[in-house]
């Protein structure tokens, strides 16, 4: 049995991966459930998911994080002399990353999380802990 502190996008992931290697896990998260209420705290709208970031995604879902998700193959630098250069974040278009909705990907996460078994409770703050030696 294994409880993890905090339901946001790490602890939704690795919620999911260790019930899936057959823990029984359970979350505590500080905030309302995203997929209810509007939230306080919330961070940047967008995050870029990069290859390395879609690895950490269990299987069975990447495609529903991939379908989330607007390729995006570079970036353009602007220069102080007023030249615009593009940047591309891999070798052609078929290496890209993902920009992706932080409020929707967290929410597609718990709903898998508790898809596969794991009891998420929220609004509850992490205020103590005792660890036994």
């Amino acid at each position: 049995s294994i409880v993890i502190i905090g339901g946001g996008l790490v602890g939704a992931v690795l919620a999911v991966t260790l019930q899936q290697q057959g823990y029984k896990v359970t979350v505590y998260e500080r905030w309302a459930d995203p997929r209810k209420a509007s939230v306080g705290g919330a961070k940047s709208i967008n995050l870029s998911l990069t290859a390395r970031g879609l690895r950490a995604v269990p299987e069975g879902i990447k495609g529903d994080v991939k379908s989330l998700g607007t390729k995006v193959t570079g970036r353009i630098i602007h220069q102080r002399d007023g030249a615009v250069q593009f940047q591309r974040y891999g070798a052609d278009d078929s290496e890209f990353n993902l920009s992706v909705s932080r409020r929707a990907l967290n929410q597609l996460l718990l709903a898998r999380a508790e898809e596969a078994g794991v009891v998420v409770h929220f609004e509850y703050e992490l205020v103590e802990m005792q660890v036994e030696e």
